[in-house]
């Protein structure tokens, strides 16, 4: 027999302008939350949270997350993958993926730099690159 598997979509919490200019997304429960480019992410979910990287996004706009409690994943759609330093590319396409191991407090900016397929770690406050796992 077949195994079923269905995927939620939650809504993302809360939205607040920074200073006017950047705007958060407060993330609070598990499931994919897909990403706009440009905006920002803080989850205060326990456990493993999951980002979508956006369809649509133009070189040179970024994204940054925050966990305070729990540990991310970035997942990728179709043709997309993360360049993650001397941990090298992810596998392109939606099997391919960023995660961060069991630690808690992570930030990670990625910034476009092939319109809508390829992102790079741009920064991190994790001690070394391999606190993260490319999928590929």
């Amino acid at each position: 027999a077949g195994v079923n598997t269905t995927k939620f979509m939650t809504p993302l919490r809360t939205k607040q302008a920074i200073n006017g200019a950047e705007v958060w997304n407060t993330v609070t429960t598990a499931g994919v939350h897909t990403m706009v480019a440009g905006q920002s992410y803080i989850s205060t979910y326990a456990g493993l949270t999951t980002f979508k990287l956006p369809l649509v996004s133009a070189v040179g706009k970024r994204i940054n997350i925050v966990t305070t409690a729990g540990t991310l994943k970035v997942t990728q759609n179709a043709l997309q993958s993360i360049v993650a330093g001397s941990a090298g590319t992810s596998t392109v396409g939606v099997s391919g993926n960023l995660s961060s191991a069991a630690i808690e407090n992570a930030a990670v900016t990625l910034i476009c730099t092939v319109a809508n397929t390829k992102w790079v770690l741009l920064s991190s406050n994790l001690l070394a690159i391999d606190e993260f796992v490319i999928k590929g």
